[in-house]
């Protein structure tokens, strides 16, 4: 893309840096991408299971078992679209903290994981949800795909505590207060304006 020039001839930045960085934190960009991933994903392994359950012998059909395809095509669709409202939500779960970029990085992970697995899962027609499967690679498969969604799993449960139970106002108002009582002339003032109402 061209850059701009400003008036003092510094290098601006392009309209696509400047739109990113007025509307979307990172966490928020990096699970809008990954649901818009997930949904492209999901519409891909939708067609390959209308082309697979065609007759056989039809022209277009697919030598692939549609199950595998659908398990695909659902997990994508539903890790797409709780990554989009994670993503809308972010802003009223975020604390500032470490913990806020583990749970998107949790989610994320979670979420390639499960969507890898499923995956090789639909390219070498197998379901992957046996725990003990004779066939070589399987129990391994299994494993990852119980993996990622442990990960998404546990993402949910951080996002659902952090809803139902928010960050209260009285710890804010007792930090504001500690930061006052380093203040002595500020106390004093804070119990004058008290004992006057």
């Amino acid at each position: 893309m061209f850059r701009r020039r400003d008036l003092a001839g510094r290098s601006g930045s392009t309209l696509r840096h400047r739109v990113r960085a007025k509307n979307l934190g990172r966490d928020q960009r990096r699970l809008a991408l990954l649901a818009m991933s997930a949904i492209l994903i999901g519409l891909a392994a939708g067609a390959l299971e209308v082309l697979a359950e065609q007759a056989p012998g039809a022209p277009l059909r697919v030598d692939r078992l549609p199950e595998p395809l659908a398990q695909l095509r659902r997990a994508a669709s539903w890790l797409g679209l709780g990554a989009g409202w994670l993503a809308w939500l972010f802003p009223h779960l975020t604390r500032g903290r470490l913990r806020d970029s583990l749970l998107v990085m949790g989610f994320s992970v979670g979420a390639v994981t499960t969507l890898s697995a499923l995956a090789y899962c639909a390219y070498h027609n197998v379901l992957g949800v046996q725990m003990f499967d004779p066939r070589p690679g399987a129990t391994v498969v299994f494993a990852v795909r119980a993996t990622g969604l442990v990960m998404i799993g546990l993402s949910a449960v951080a996002v659902t505590v952090r809803l139902a139970w928010p960050r209260s106002e009285q710890v804010d108002g007792a930090e504001d207060l500690l930061r006052q009582r380093s203040d002595p002339d500020r106390v004093e003032r804070i119990e004058r304006d008290e004992a006057a109402e």
